[in-house]
């Protein structure tokens, strides 16, 4: 197996992952607790902040894995980039989708305080 069949595999994994943990928090069915979710001081506080942060975040959570796992997989097919890059690529891909989601979720947090 090479390092472009093990990144490829990991990536789906992890986008596949993801999004099995994001669709629960679209979908609204985890009230507000100390271990999963966009867990902050206000969104523990406030059930209508957790719900409305943590959809926000999952939605985009579930997008940037989509969008990671098609980015690899175009990497994948083409090699066009080495080995060692690859690896570097594929890396960076199965973070961003957790960074641009929490973001997304602490943008979308922040823009609630400034309604109310």
């Amino acid at each position: 197996m090479t390092v472009f069949d093990k990144g490829l595999i990991t990536a789906v994994s992890c986008a596949a992952l993801f999004i099995a943990l994001a669709i629960p928090l679209v979908l609204r069915k985890v009230p507000p607790n100390a271990a999963y979710g966009f867990r902050t001081r206000t969104t523990l506080r406030d059930e209508k902040a957790w719900y409305e942060t943590n959809d926000r975040f999952a939605r985009w959570l579930i997008a940037g894995s989509i969008a990671s796992a098609v980015c690899v997989y175009f990497l994948y097919t083409t090699r066009w980039l080495a080995a060692g890059r690859f690896f570097t690529a594929t890396i960076v891909a199965v973070a961003a989708p957790i960074v641009v989601a929490t973001m997304a979720g602490a943008y979308h947090l922040g823009s609630l305080g400034r309604k109310r």
